[in-house]
């Protein structure tokens, strides 16, 4: 429903994230970008989203920067 306007911003302030560049975008899409920035399956997907951390070899700021830039 994006033709309701949307106030919420009154009621919370704005919060500034810093742009990480780390991981930078590479303008060939979506599908396959963790695999052209290094990064391995495993890695992704059972040690951010599953929570395995010794799957995680990088700084938390790399991962950020990778989502930030994916």
């Amino acid at each position: 429903m994006d033709h309701f306007p949307v106030f919420s911003h009154l009621l919370k302030p704005i919060i500034s994230v810093k742009r990480l560049n780390d991981v930078p975008y590479d303008n060939k899409g979506f599908l396959g970008f963790d695999k052209r920035a290094g990064f391995e399956g495993d890695e992704l997907t059972k040690g951010l989203f599953v929570g395995n951390g010794a799957l995680l070899r990088r700084k938390p700021s790399v991962y950020a920067s990778l989502i930030q830039s994916w």
